[in-house]
């Protein structure tokens, strides 16, 4: 059987440790002060772990040898040699796992988790957690940068569990606003008759039209107003030519133009068969000339006359048949354009309406897309902590951690079902850490034991971790406090 030697470390001056080549338990004796908790340090430093060793009072140097390694503390710490065996690459003991030494019981399994993932040398990578959130780009956009940074899985699975929920939080306030706006819409929707007329291009037309109609009445009765007036004038001027006219009749001025025409015709005969009455025929013509133009004259003037006196008759007879056109149709036709104009706007208004109630349409929808992704984010949150389940099955090691009364706990399946790991008595919860650390090291390998944690085992416990440690092959060093000095002894069962 072969040994490590440690020399002037703390309080130790010289200490022989027996190494069971096979494996095996290792138990350090002694009183109080005597150096065990050192040469279990000193165990683990040997090995790789970090730490400063104490030298011994009085001393210019102490040493280690054992396991392929040696080392020499003095004002710089030494060490020489690759250690034939392996030690558990995990800032945590045994006893972190047994007893964290937290009272909430949550925590308390949060901190046991820790050390299994430091046992187990699960790497915190963020590529788990993709598959929650559909792929990186989706991880990438949620995960802050120091939960992808973060070298302690726990720490990472919380933080990413942290941005999931304040997603979630972000797309439910959105969906919230969403909403919000479409009740507003359809508050502004509410009494409108969607089913009333609302094309604005119909709705013009029929305010053409109505305008058109309501036109052609009103120039109507304009153009009646004016006959009415034009015939009162024309009475006013037929009485004023009859009168003021003092001349012949028509028929009177033809008869007498007539005469004058005859009498020109005899003057022209009487000048041609009588050179001699010249003088006398061409004075009576000149004369009768004068007359005929005169005759002519008043022939126009009667005519005028007549001409005048017919047409006043005929404005005066068309505004005596001429029709105003009903008050009533007029005001109907006012009535309309209003109600057309009217129906414009309320079609504006109903085109408002349905457009808020399209938009409250849409803006639901999306609502109802924000709620789904918050409740997607929020499912995702919640299914991290089985992704720490799931990892931490794939390890190999039989506690599980399982949601118990909404706290994700750890748990040991046993025939009895699965029981909280922390309600198991310390050398149960002790004999499983043993057997993870057993198989976390591998055949050939070494594991230290804190005092505190071995001193109160039953020695039932103390057997069973034994026989772990041999059937794997792995060496175990642990403490016990008595009142001899500072010895050290493979422990053989009993």
């Amino acid at each position: 059987m072969s040994s490590l030697t440690i020399s002037d470390i703390g309080p130790i001056q010289s200490l022989s440790i027996p190494v069971p080549e096979q494996g095996g338990l290792v138990i350090l004796h002694g009183a109080s002060g005597t150096g065990k908790s050192t040469a279990l340090e000193a165990i683990d430093v040997a090995m790789g772990r970090k730490g400063k060793l104490p030298i011994r009072d009085g001393s210019l140097k102490g040493s280690f040898s054992g396991h392929g390694v040696t080392m020499t503390i003095g004002r710089s710490q030494q060490r020489r040699g690759e250690a034939d065996c392996l030690l558990l690459e995990s800032r945590y003991g045994v006893e972190d796992i047994v007893d964290p030494g937290i009272e909430d019981p949550e925590k308390a399994d949060a901190a046991r988790v820790k050390a299994l993932v430091s046992f187990t040398g699960i790497h915190p990578d963020p590529a788990m957690f993709y598959p929650l959130v559909g792929g990186k780009k989706t991880f990438d956009e949620i995960a802050r940068p120091d939960t992808i940074a973060s070298d302690d899985l726990l720490l990472m699975a919380a933080r990413f569990k942290a941005d999931l929920e304040a997603k979630s939080r972000d797309q439910a306030g959105w969906a919230a606003n969403f909403r919000q706006n479409a009740l507003a819409s359809r508050k502004s929707a509410e009494g409108i008759d969607l089913d009333a007329p609302c094309d604005a291009k119909e709705l013009q037309a029929g305010v053409e039209s109505a305008v058109q109609i309501k036109t052609r009445l009103e120039q109507e009765d304009i153009a009646v107003r004016k006959a009415i007036e034009t015939a009162e004038i024309g009475k006013k001027a037929i009485a004023k030519a009859k009168t003021e006219y003092d001349g012949p009749s028509v028929a009177q001025a033809t008869e007498a133009e007539q005469r004058a025409n005859a009498a020109v015709d005899m003057a022209r005969l009487a000048e041609i068969e009588a050179k001699k009455a010249y003088d006398a025929a061409k004075s009576a013509r000149e004369t009768a000339e004068r007359d005929a133009t005169a005759a002519v004259l008043a022939r126009r003037r009667a005519e005028q006359y007549q001409s005048t006196i017919a047409t006043w008759t005929a404005q005066v007879e068309a505004a005596a048949s001429a029709k105003r056109p009903n008050p009533g149709d007029i005001a109907r036709a006012v009535f309309a354009v209003d109600q057309a104009r009217r129906a414009v706007e309320d079609g504006a208004m109903i085109r408002r309406a349905k457009d808020l109630l399209a938009d409250a349409e849409r803006t639901e929808k999306q609502a109802d897309a924000r709620q789904a992704e918050a409740d997607r984010f929020r499912e995702a949150a919640h299914a991290v902590d089985q992704v720490l389940a799931e990892t931490l099955q794939k390890s190999g090691i039989k506690l599980r951690l399982k949601a118990v009364n909404g706290q994700m706990r750890l748990v040991l399946p046993t025939d009895r079902g699965d029981e909280l790991f922390a309600d198991l008595s310390d050398g149960e919860r002790a004999s499983e850490a043993i057997q993870i650390a057993v198989k976390a090291v591998g055949r050939g390998g070494m594991i230290t034991v804190a005092q505190r944690l071995f001193q109160d085992l039953q020695p039932a416990v103390r057997v069973d971790i034994a026989r772990q440690l041999r059937e794997g092959g792995v060496v175990g060093y642990a403490a016990l406090v008595d009142d001899g000095p500072l010895t050290a002894e493979v422990f053989n069962g009993r």
